[in-house]
């Protein structure tokens, strides 16, 4: 399936051109009230500021960090897509991608709609353009980028939860053993026991998955944990 197939029945019109900035478009998903309140609440683990993109390690399911994948994404050729559902880590992982690329001294710029236009990559060096998020954006859009990509011999990757039809650099899923990794070292600071995995099994079977929501039903866990210093149930 290309891209263009996927965003069919999208009115073109209703999409604004896109845009390029470094700076990473805000989460915003659905949460509780007092982690979306967290963030201002730096003693608490699961607060909104310590569990966004860009502020976890993505970690492999064995607990490994990814450091192979940016070489296998150098491998894949112009484009490459993180493929997985809401929560799974991929924007994450575009984070750690976009620091490697950095580190090996490549240029990198996040794509998206709705910012000032930015200038893509120059120079020499090699060039890498991310995009989160790319289910949200238009057939026309995403013909714009690639042409621009290809003028500027920039490479593109993306996250998305449809398929794209580009080669998978990695299918994000979410396992218990993955949400216990992510937890440990989250608490990796405080004398607050791990929660049991029974716990982190129905936190993550509640929310279909998506580990972020389950990190913020953690956030409410850890203050009752923090207040009333009752062992975990």
């Amino acid at each position: 399936m290309s891209p263009s197939t996927c965003w069919q029945g999208i009115e073109e019109g209703r999409r604004k051109p896109v845009a390029l900035s470094p700076k990473v478009v805000p989460l915003s998903p659905a949460r509780s009230t007092n982690a979306a309140l967290g963030a201002g609440a730096p003693h608490n683990p699961f607060a909104s500021a310590r569990v966004q993109p860009g502020a976890l390690p993505f970690l492999l399911p064995t607990g490994q960090p990814a450091t192979h994948l940016f070489r296998e994404f150098c491998e894949l050729g112009s484009r490459a897509q993180v493929l997985g559902p809401h929560g799974s880590g991929k924007s994450t992982l575009l984070h750690h991608l976009a620091a490697e690329a950095r580190r090996s001294g490549w240029r990198v710029a996040w794509a998206q709609q709705g910012k000032a236009s930015e200038a893509l990559p120059s120079g020499r060096q090699q060039r890498l353009v991310v995009v989160d998020g790319a289910e949200q954006w238009s057939a026309r859009t995403w013909r714009r980028l690639e042409s621009r990509c290809a003028r500027t011999d920039s490479r593109l990757l993306a996250a998305t939860h449809a398929d794209l039809g580009w080669p998978t650099l990695w299918h994000a899923t979410v396992t218990v053993e993955t949400a216990q990794q992510v937890v440990a070292h989250l608490l990796r600071d405080e004398a607050t026991p791990l929660p049991s995995e029974t716990h982190l099994r129905t936190l993550v079977e509640q929310h279909n998955g998506n580990l972020r929501l389950a990190l913020f039903a953690l956030y409410d866990w850890f203050e009752q944990r923090r207040q009333s210093k009752t062992p975990d149930t």
